[in-house]
């Protein structure tokens, strides 16, 4: 299943699932009933669902209610690729899964195709993204991790977890969401700590591993021209690197880190930094070059992208920092995680800590829950609030065409700020959310449901106010 990188789904399982149907019994159906999606749903139909709709009276309503039944399981063998839609015949995977030996090595060929090809590297890497900020990982917010990396989930879809159900039965994964290393390096062809270190790289670092990686396919650890890679680079993936300063964003990080080798001019600063030669070492060479691909271009400072995991306890253990840049690091990821918990998709800092010191950041976010919506945060490591902040607020709301405000400090708003926040939402399209240190430190404690519930106990605050917008003064 090939995944469009703008708006990527998890295969739709319908009934297709560990469940309900057996993979190999399934696939052998499909044998048998090549060429006839009437005869292959009949099939699925007598096998798994002839005791389906047992209390419907009608038998034509029951037969009819037991082949949507068994088609569901058909969408789910086309969604997962198991199935050519137009011949109704196993495809080049279906049938290599068919032909295993076993189940085991069944269970395994159809893991690896699904990690590869139906979402099921994004649904691990998901899971690991959760266990790292240590959330609890349950159906919903693993649905919500998914929507951040870029996934239309629907509300109630169970897809996720049936890719999951999938993977376990080549015990990949098992119950309490608990990631098995072993079986995770067969299936993924690398080993979680691998998959941690490529995840750590910049966009541009993996873009240029990429392209080299290619060019060592024939070229092996042989030493290029580091101008010829770079040039070949931009060829591949676009002005998307830092050319004033390749050596100290590229060359040498990857250098330090075992990637690549540098000869004695490769290594040089500034003008320099494309002369010389560079070269792939084992550690490349041992990868296969799709799983150095990019991520999906997202608006988040690079430096912070490998932070983005960092548990809350410990972002709130360094905002208390004497380190101005870590207390600064740890408001920028508090204003992320709060706009990721949310489900909004940040779009930029405008004013980023190290420009204040570590006290202060502004972030844009987007949404689109059942409309487009536009938000404006500010964060202060402040111990108190004024009148100005929201003044500024309101003036970046109106200049990127916001509807919500977010205002969010580790101290408290001044009376003033409250009773121009009850103001702006009765009289105003805008509305403003406040929140103070004693609502952070619950959001510590209890986490995201925590400030779901603050936000729509908020809202219907605002829901409130606004209805004196749409009384009419009596006659």
């Amino acid at each position: 299943m090939q995944q469009d990188e703008l708006r990527r789904r998890v295969p739709f399982a319908g009934e297709f699932s560990p469940g309900q149907v057996n993979l190999d019994e399934v696939l052998r159906l499909v044998e048998e009933n090549q060429g006839s999606e009437a005869g292959l749903i009949e099939a699925l139909r007598a096998r798994y669902f002839s005791e389906a709709a047992a209390a419907r009276q009608n038998p034509d309503e029951r037969l009819g209610q037991q082949r949507a039944r068994a088609r569901n399981v058909l969408i789910g063998l086309r969604s997962y690729g198991l199935v050519d839609s137009d011949t109704i015949a196993l495809s080049e995977v279906g049938t290599k899964v068919r032909n295993a030996t076993g189940d085991a090595e069944r269970y395994q060929i159809f893991a690896r195709h699904v990690f590869e090809k139906c979402a099921g590297k994004d649904v691990l890497e998901a899971v690991r993204d959760l266990q790292k900020r240590r959330e609890r990982v349950t159906k919903r917010t693993l649905q919500l991790q998914l929507k951040r990396r870029g996934f239309d989930m629907q509300v109630a879809t169970t897809a996720h977890q049936t890719v999951l159900n999938w993977l376990a039965l080549a015990g990949v994964i098992s119950g309490g969401y608990s990631i098995d290393p072993s079986r995770f390096a067969v299936v993924a062809g690398l080993a979680l700590e691998m998959v941690d270190e490529i995840d750590a790289l910049t966009r541009e670092q993996r873009a240029f591993l990429q392209t080299l990686r290619g060019l060592a396919a024939a070229e092996g650890t042989n030493a290029l021209l580091t101008k010829d890679v770079y040039r070949a680079a931009i060829i591949q993936h676009g002005e998307i690197f830092p050319e004033d300063q390749l050596s100290k964003k590229l060359l040498r990080p990857l250098a330090q880190k075992g990637w690549i080798t540098l000869d004695a001019q490769g290594g040089g600063r500034g003008r320099g930094s494309r002369s010389g030669r560079v070269a792939a070492t084992d550690k490349l060479l041992e990868l296969q070059s799709s799983k150095l691909a990019p991520p999906p271009e997202e608006d988040i400072p690079t430096e912070l992208r490998p932070l983005l995991n960092t548990p809350l306890e410990t972002i709130y253990a360094d905002l208390g920092s004497a380190d101005t840049y870590k207390k600064g690091i740890a408001l920028e990821l508090l204003a992320l995680r709060i706009v990721i918990h949310l489900g909004l998709h940040p779009k930029g800092f405008r004013l980023r800590s190290q420009q204040t010191g570590g006290s202060e950041v502004d972030l844009v976010a987007d949404g689109a829950h059942l409309h487009f919506s536009r938000w404006v945060l500010q964060c202060k490591n402040t111990a108190d609030v004024h009148l100005s902040a929201l003044d500024k607020e309101i003036g970046m709301a109106v200049r990127t065409r916001a509807h919500v405000i977010v205002l969010v400090t580790t101290g408290r708003f001044s009376r003033a700020v409250e009773e121009a926040a009850r103001e702006l939402a009765r009289d105003g399209h805008l509305q403003v959310v406040q929140i103070n240190g004693e609502t952070l430190k619950k959001y510590r404690e209890l986490g995201m449901r925590y400030l779901l519930e603050f936000f729509e106990s908020q809202a219907a605050e605002t829901m409130r106010l606004k209805k004196e917008q749409l009384r009419t003064p009596s006659g």
